[in-house]
């Protein structure tokens, strides 16, 4: 996918830094740390099934087990829940694309018992409804769920943060120029996010 624009087009950037900041990697393993040692586990704090009836589970689902990112999410989750008595059940696709295969991991998390669920929706679409009618706590993290369907969401903007990211490539390249995108596999919603926000 290529983009291009001249001078005449060129949009004003105001907050350069800022956003230049928010798109360090850094920043994205920050979010990862206080989703596994925040949220999951606080979440869990608030859940009513007693001692005997709670299996002290949390089912964390990644877009997918391809990527180093997800590594560090299962650590640091699976950290953060031994302090507090807590397993985790860590499943999820071979590819980031795989809504199906996402909706039975959380169909089968479901049949055989946890307490609360976080999930990184690779389409959203594919399991909203199902999310919809389970009685625990559901977190989404680095996706968009309906928030009708979850407790709670850690997620960055993926839109805005692309299209912070052409901001500064604009204001990098005063005399105007040509961009290419290159993006991978069709079919996640992130991927489809940052690419428009970038274009835009």
């Amino acid at each position: 996918i290529f983009g291009c624009y001249t001078n005449e087009t060129k949009k004003s950037v105001k907050t350069k830094r800022e956003k230049e900041n928010k798109m360090k990697n850094k920043k994205r393993q920050m979010m990862t740390t206080l989703l596994a040692t925040g949220m999951l586990v606080s979440t869990c704090a608030g859940i009513t099934a007693t001692a005997e009836e709670a299996t002290k589970v949390i089912g964390l689902i990644p877009q997918s087990t391809l990527f180093v990112f997800y590594d560090y999410v299962k650590k640091g989750a699976e950290d953060a829940a031994a302090e507090e008595g807590y397993t985790i059940n860590y499943q999820g696709t071979t590819t980031d694309t795989d809504g199906t295969g996402q909706r039975k991991i959380v169909e089968d998390m479901l049949v055989t018992g946890v307490d609360a669920l976080a999930i990184s929706a690779t389409n959203p679409d594919a399991v909203n409804d199902l999310l919809k009618s389970v009685d625990i706590p559901v977190i989404g993290w680095d996706c968009a769920l309906d928030t009708s369907t979850c407790k709670t969401i850690v997620s960055v903007d993926h839109y805005s943060a692309a299209s912070a990211v052409a901001d500064y490539m604009i204001d990098a390249s005063p005399e105007g120029g040509l961009f290419a995108v290159i993006s991978t596999n069709a079919g996640n919603a992130v991927i489809q996010d940052r690419e428009k926000g970038f274009m835009e």
